[in-house]
Order: C-alpha cells, then structure tokens, then sequence
C-alpha cells in the first residue's frame, strides 16, 4: 500500500509539537512510565494512579503524547497510515537507502542531514522550502524553513516504496502565517515573561496561547514554540481563558 504525498505531510503536521526520545518511535508517555514503574516493582493499580494524578494536575493525556526520534517520527507516520508493519525499524540512513535520491526538496520527500559517515538525522518536506522534523530534547517535532539549516540539509531522497506523488488527495489543512497574531508557550512562565503579544492569555492543552486576533481558525496554523513555528486547529479549538 502507498499514501499520497498530501497525506503524508499532512500526518507529520499532525504530529508537531511531540515530544522528542532517542530511539522512540511512537510509543507513549504512559508507555514509558509504565515500563519504569514496572522496572522499580510498582504495582499496576499505584502506576495507573500516578498517571491519572499526572493527567489532571498537568491538564495533559499521557497516552496521548507520542515519543519518538527523528526517524522514529517517519516511522510512526508510516504505521499510523497503515503502510508498514507494527515491527517495523530503521534508522536515518536506512531510510535513506530505501529511498531515491532526488536533486531538490519537494512535497514528500525526505531530508537528511550527512556527519561525513552517514546520514544521522531525517525530516518530512513539507513543501520545496519547508521540513517537518523531530530535532531534539528542546524542541520536539517542529516544521521550519529549509534555509534555517541549509547547510545541513545535503541529501534529499523520495520514499517511492511509501509514498506515490501522482495520486491526488486534497489537503485539509491551510498552511498560512499567523506568527504575528498568536503566541504559544511551553509554561505559563514562560508565557507571562514573553507576552510579546500584550493580548489574553489561553491554555489549550499543555500550551499557553497569547490570541490577538479575530477570524476562523484553520486546519493547521503557524505558532509552535516561543512565538514562532506550527499548532494543531483541534489544540486550538481547546483554548480556554487563563
């Protein structure tokens, strides 16, 4: 089975703002404090507890938050449309070597970084100039402009075993740019420091939103991070006054 590069992408954007785990590839947060708890001979009923005290006083779904590394994330993307197995695994430059080299980005393809050995990292084009990737502890899952770390990104390659550019689906998201209007934030610390928006303040999930503006929200917009990149229309639609 193959996807198209529509759904392809539009999975990734579904997946920005997750968290980043060496080796992940998809698993939970609730996966991980299971595996621990059940490491240290917890019992099964003080670990569900424990997860249940973390849901409500953090406001967060622990297993709802998916793990993963930068190939973990093509991975995970994969399974989740049904496309490769379960046990399925690779690395970076496993993936590399499944895909055909291309000369530049497109929609659907994947980046690769190249440390003079091997290629150690992998994004999803979302675009001919923008890539979705799991980048580190700091950042998660984010989408930035290619330019950002041009010198980086050397190796573009299409996963044709994947995905098929000549089948057509229309996109449900809007890509548009509304970093000027809406502030999002990790903490309310961290919001209340950098309220470069002077607006109100909304949580929505497990982030902070400043909201300047008035208008329909769409399926994806810009605004991840400290006043900058992308987040979910449905963490949005959450929002609630702080």
């Amino acid at each position: 089975m193959k996807v198209s590069s529509e759904k392809f992408v539009q999975k990734a954007f579904d997946l920005i703002g997750n968290p980043y785990l060496w080796g992940g590839n998809g698993e939970t947060l609730g996966d991980v404090i299971r595996k621990y708890a059940d490491s240290k001979e917890q019992g099964k009923e003080a670990t569900e507890d424990m997860i249940a005290f973390i849901n409500q006083h953090y406001c967060i779904k622990c297993d709802e938050i998916h793990l993963q590394d930068c190939s973990g994330l093509i991975i995970e993307i994969l399974r989740l449309l049904d496309v490769i197995p379960e046990t399925y695994d690779t690395t970076a430059q496993g993936l590399y070597e499944q895909c055909k080299k291309i000369s530049k980005p497109c929609k659907g393809a994947l980046a690769f970084y190249w440390n003079g050995e091997k290629h150690n990292h992998v994004g999803i084009c979302a675009s001919e100039t923008m890539v979705v990737h799991c980048l580190s502890t700091k950042t998660g899952v984010i989408v930035e402009d290619i330019a950002k770390r041009k010198d980086k990104w050397v190796d573009f390659a299409f996963p044709y075993k994947w995905v098929d550019p000549s089948i057509e689906d229309k996109a449900d998201y809007d890509t548009i740019n509304l970093a000027k209007d809406v502030y999002v934030y990790r903490t309310a610390d961290d919001a209340k420091e950098n309220n470069i928006a002077k607006g109100t303040l909304y949580k929505a999930n497990t982030y902070y939103i400043y909201k300047t503006f008035k208008g329909k929200y769409t399926n994806i917009t810009r605004t991840i991070g400290v006043a900058g990149g992308w987040i979910r229309n449905d963490i949005l639609q959450e929002a609630e006054e702080w």
